[in-house]
């Protein structure tokens, strides 16, 4: 199995040069291909130190589609599976920084190691959804 972005930050469908490089692994293996987490704007560890959680959290219409990407392209080859993990990133409406009180970010687009490691138990999930880990 191949695990991989479905679309860049805010972009509201799936890049061609993605579907490109998924066909060749059409028959060999399954993609399992996750909406990009939002970017931030600035330094987000910087920003909640200066200035605290609420003036560095972002509107999810300003870093994320409302549109999913994979329900607006067309040629999706048959062996990938898309989840949309955006519920762990934002809610109500905007994006913080800081969820659970872990810092999500160490810079504005990557995610930290120890939110990453929150988030395992959504990824299996999603994983046993489409039938990719038993």
């Amino acid at each position: 199995m191949v695990f991989t972005t479905a679309n860049v930050a805010e972009g509201d469908t799936v890049p061609q040069g993605y579907l490109h490089q998924w066909e060749k692994l059409d028959g060999i293996t399954h993609i399992f291909a996750v909406r990009d987490n939002p970017a931030m704007e600035g330094d987000p560890p910087q920003c909640v130190e200066e200035r605290g959680i609420e003036d560095c959290s972002v509107p999810r219409d300003r870093v994320l589609s409302e549109a999913v990407p994979w329900d607006n392209t067309d040629g999706i080859p048959g062996n990938v599976t898309f989840a949309d993990l955006s519920e762990y990133f934002c809610q109500d409406g905007t994006c913080p920084p800081v969820v659970g009180n872990v810092l999500v970010y160490r810079d504005y687009h990557h995610i930290s190691t120890l939110y990453s490691r929150t988030m395992a138990g959504a990824v299996e999930k999603e994983l046993r959804r489409a039938g990719l880990f038993k």
